[in-house]
Order: structure tokens, then sequence, then C-alpha cells
């Protein structure tokens, strides 16, 4: 084959890749937020992303199982945690204050994350698959209070996520710290730009702003 047709035929295979993974991302058919309402269990869910984006682009819905082997890979590898980070730590442990980790992640790959970037340890961890539902849940919050022993007037809840962080939080009866990082892109469903007329939120655009508020 002329050295350009391979080059053309690389081309086609990295577009396919991208489109797949910006389907996948971007998760049209919700298997995500249905996971965290307790309708699917986390590899049921992450499959019916990866079919979905397929049939979006117009590829078979197979191969589920090699997407996954080399997206856990590159996953473990690409986890960098923000420089303030280590800090706003730091700082809670400074004033004995107890965190808790609480997230839409699967257990494993919270796990993963913690192990990869040095986090292991310094909170308490509750996932979706801890009770089968994640936030907005007032459940999830309510588990975390609990095993920090903590009174849920006194907390603050850090998230960058309107309609699961902060709406959750708030629902919960907790302070909540909206974090918009304006130096990185919008997450997923994230909501940013959106008012919110409640005293009880603040919006921050770095952990160091959110450790005046402990």
């Amino acid at each position: 084959m002329h050295p350009r047709g391979r080059r053309g035929v690389a081309g086609e295979f990295a577009a396919t890749h991208e489109a797949i993974s910006g389907w996948f991302y971007d998760d049209p058919g919700g298997y995500f937020d249905a996971y965290t309402r307790g309708e699917f269990a986390f590899a049921d869910m992450r499959a019916a992303r990866y079919h979905e984006a397929c049939r979006r682009v117009g590829l078979p819905e197979q191969g589920f199982a090699t997407f996954e082997s080399a997206y856990l890979d590159a996953f473990a590898t690409a986890q960098v945690v923000f420089d303030d980070a280590l800090d706003f730590l730091d700082a809670a442990a400074a004033r004995e204050i107890p965190v808790a980790f609480v997230t839409n992640s699967g257990a494993a790959q919270t796990e993963m994350k913690l192990a990869a970037v040095g986090l292991a340890g310094r909170g308490v961890v509750v996932t979706t698959d801890t009770l089968g539902i994640g936030k907005p849940d007032p459940a999830i919050f309510a588990l975390a209070v609990d095993l920090l022993g903590v009174e849920a007037a006194g907390c603050l809840v850090v998230g960058d996520t309107l309609h699961t962080d902060i709406a959750g939080a708030r629902a919960s009866g907790m302070r909540a710290a909206w974090l918009q990082r304006l130096d990185m892109p919008e997450p997923r469903n994230a909501g940013w730009g959106t008012p919110v007329d409640d005293p009880a939120v603040r919006v921050v655009t770095g952990l160091d702003e959110v450790v005046a508020l402990l």
C-alpha cells in the first residue's frame, strides 16, 4: 500500500476512535445518570454507553471488552491531581476537619483514582456503589455525614456540578462551594453560569478559596 494510503486509513481510525470517545463521554442516552439512580450496575452502564456510541457512528455493537481493557490501562496513568488539592486537604487536617470523598463513580475506579494521585487514605470514600444510588440523592450525603460522625449543618460540600453536588448538598442541609475553575473546560452537565440565589452557596474558582470557608 502507498504510504499516503496507510496514513489515510490511520486517520480514519483516529477520527472514528475520537467520535466514539466523544459520544461515550457525552452519554446522550443518559446511562450514567440512570446508574446513579440505581437502574444499572456500573459495568452494564459503561457497556450501554459504548454500544450507544457505536450506534451513533454506524459501527457494529461489538468489542466492548477490548475497549474497556484499553480504557482502564489509559485511565490508570492519566490521573492528575490539581495543584491546590493537597494544600486544601492539609489545611483541613491541620484544623482537624474530617473529609469525605463523595462521588457518583464506581468504587473500583474511585480507588484507582485516589491511589494514582496519592490521595488514598485522605478521607472517607462514598461512591454510587456504596448504596446503589448517587448524588443528588440526600441518602448518599447522609451516609457520608454518619461515617464522619458530624452534623449535616456543619458540613461544606465542594463540587463542580450544580444538579448533583450543589443541589444534593442543599437538599441535605449542608452549605456548598460551587467550584468553577476558570482555566479548565466545563465538566459534563456542570451547569456553570446558572444563577443561584442561595446565600448558603458560594461560587469559588479554586480550593484555596475554600480553605477560608472551613
